[in-house]
């Protein structure tokens, strides 16, 4: 007999489900490195909370809405999601000289490594291009 959509997604909860990605990190005059970063999938509510928080609040006249930021969203996705190396690791965040997570992320990574890390979570969790 078929399984019933109901059991099937008892049977495999998204709750603990996570990849890794890994990163060619080139600096320059430094010899590069390929680094494995882990992480989780987001679910809805988690994006609902970050475009929340990165969009700006409307102006009064302003007859359209605006729009989230795209870079405070990846910004959150990874250092939320990030499992490996931990962006929220007070230890971390200390030895690099910063005080908080996003300063954090700023300082060891460039845009296009933070944008590659937010379309890896994106695609994790059913938002990618599959």
């Amino acid at each position: 007999m078929a399984k019933s959509i109901k059991d099937y997604l008892i049977e495999n909860p998204i709750d603990n489900v996570t990849e890794t990605i890994t990163l060619e990190l080139k600096r320059k005059g430094k010899e590069s490195l390929e680094g494995d970063f882990t992480y989780s999938l987001m679910n809805g509510e988690n994006l609902n909370e970050y475009q929340r928080k990165a969009t700006p609040p409307q102006k009064p006249g302003d007859k359209t809405a605006p729009l989230p930021r795209t870079s405070k969203v990846n910004e959150m996705m990874v250092i939320n999601h990030c499992i490996e190396p931990d962006f929220r690791d007070a230890k971390w965040i200390e030895q690099a000289g910063v005080k908080t997570p996003e300063q954090l992320l700023y300082k060891v990574l460039k845009p296009g490594e933070i944008q590659a890390l937010a379309l890896a979570i994106l695609e994790l969790s059913g938002l990618g291009e599959d």
